[in-house]
């Protein structure tokens, strides 16, 4: 009697040892649609120029500061070609499709173009004084 039970037990239990076991335990959330983000809130998706309006600000500062006097010929061509330079990289990154980190870098070599721009025509308005030799 015990090998019939036995033997009508060890298929049930292949066929149940088959099956798989549900793997998620807690039914699935539904936390509803998602809103957009609000720009007056420090999100990093918000606030940034693009990089072509960057470098058209950048190519304006030292055409302005070269009109001004405040840039040397020679400062102006190196800054122009700096400028120049970033651009192709931005024009080779956007070929195949720029990332996150692509854009992160982009926009932080213009940034330090703009400044060397701005730290260059500081420089030009500080007052120069004659230093006396003695």
């Amino acid at each position: 009697m015990r090998s019939l039970i036995l033997a009508a037990l060890v298929p049930i239990a292949l066929v149940l040892a088959g099956t798989p076991a549900p793997a998620q335990i807690v039914g699935s959330h539904d936390y509803g649609p998602v809103s957009r983000g609000n720009p007056f809130i420090g999100d990093s998706s918000f606030g940034r120029a693009g990089f072509g309006r960057e470098m058209r600000d950048i190519r304006g500062r030292i055409r302005d500061g070269r009109e001004s006097g405040q840039l040397s010929r020679e400062e102006a061509r190196a800054l122009r070609r700096d400028a120049r330079r970033l651009q192709l990289v931005g024009r080779a990154y956007r070929q195949d499709g720029i990332s996150t980190s692509e854009a992160q870098a982009l926009h932080g070599w213009a940034l330090a173009l703009q400044s060397r721009v701005s730290a260059a025509r500081l420089i030009a308005d500080r007052p120069r004084t004659r230093t006396s030799r003695r």
